[in-house]
């Protein structure tokens, strides 16, 4: 189980590869009572960028911490 406040979509150590959205800037948690979805706000300024990107994201030049 994750512990609160814990925003990764992968648990630590359970052998999926972990997206980097997960640490990145321009990320932004939008939740549904049943989903959540990583919205990449980049997006607004460039179209080049994916409002919802399909996760797991391993590459992004926008990536940043």
């Amino acid at each position: 189980m994750k512990p609160p406040g814990d925003r990764r979509l992968t648990p630590p150590g359970k052998g999926t590869l972990r997206s980097l959205c997960e640490d990145c800037s321009h990320m932004k948690v939008v939740s549904t009572a049943t989903s959540r979805f990583l919205l990449c706000q980049r997006s607004r300024l460039q179209e080049s960028y994916p409002k919802y990107p399909p996760q797991p994201v391993v590459e992004c030049p926008g990536w940043e911490r």
